[in-house]
């Protein structure tokens, strides 16, 4: 008997491929499937986007972080009319693992240091 496979781009995106729940970003369930591409599209809207871990620390399962973010997004960014200004943020984050694999995020970006330089 044949089984049938379901390809990534078919699967429920809140779910790992092992069908449970996948990672969470900010309380939403968004999968590993919606966290890369909420990414990809990061990356598109902001060609330079790079950042430096200004603070890492490291308590077993979670990692902390505060990130320096320089970059020039091409249009709005977080409902801001940036428009190729290049703006500088930081960003606190926080990832939850478990087996290896990212699990929930938590995530904080400085709005009102890029309102600031607009």
């Amino acid at each position: 008997m044949l089984k049938s496979r379901t390809s990534p781009s078919r699967r429920d995106s809140t779910k790992s491929a092992s069908g449970k729940p996948g990672a969470v970003y900010n309380d939403r369930p968004f999968g590993i499937v919606g966290y890369r591409a909420m990414l990809e599209n990061d990356f598109l809207q902001i060609p330079d986007l790079r950042f430096e871990a200004e603070l890492l620390v490291c308590e077993t399962p979670v990692i902390a972080a505060r990130l320096r973010f320089e970059c020039t997004p091409k249009g709005s960014f977080l409902g801001l009319p940036v428009n190729g200004r290049t703006v500088s943020f930081t960003e606190n984050v926080f990832y939850e693992f478990e087996a290896d694999r990212i699990k929930r995020v938590w995530s904080v970006i400085d709005k009102a240091a890029i309102e600031g330089q607009l």
